[in-house]
């Protein structure tokens, strides 16, 4: 049975009863739990994230798990730059909207330059609402091949 033939058949063997107050506070408790559920996990995403990346090992009575290690720079602003364009490369504009890493240009620039052997600039593809390409493209990071 789903969720929502669950709430249905909750709604029909409600609606015999004669208050719209009663229905109502029936239907809010069965669906608040659900929300809560959410609302967790939303809190909670970023923490987690975090705390998986940073495990070396998982063990639970005779299940164990090793994770690789990442390599360090020493560096906090290049580690987080590195997680973030390890999968593919990024504009400095996306990076700065899309995580916590809140760098100008020059700066991007000069922790690339720190870095030579990790990163190396990238000029990411930019396209108008039609999808006609842009020149020039977004000044991005990649990871060095």
């Amino acid at each position: 049975m789903t969720y929502f033939s669950f709430v249905l058949t909750m709604i029909c063997s409600v609606a015999h009863t004669s208050s719209t107050y009663e229905i109502t506070v029936d239907l809010v408790g069965h669906l608040v739990w659900p929300i809560v559920v959410v609302f967790i996990i939303w809190i909670f995403a970023r923490p987690a994230i975090a705390v998986m990346q940073s495990l070396r090992r998982i063990r639970y009575g005779d299940f164990a798990f090793e994770l690789e290690e990442r390599e360090s720079t020493g560096d906090d602003k290049a580690d987080l730059l590195k997680s973030i364009v390890e999968r593919s490369p990024h504009s400095y504009q996306w990076i700065r909207q899309n995580t916590s890493l809140r760098l100008l240009d020059g700066e991007f620039d000069k922790l690339i330059a720190e870095h030579p052997s990790i990163f190396e600039r990238a000029t990411i593809i930019r396209r108008d609402e039609q999808g006609k390409r842009l020149e020039p493209g977004w000044p991005g990071v990649k990871l060095k091949s």
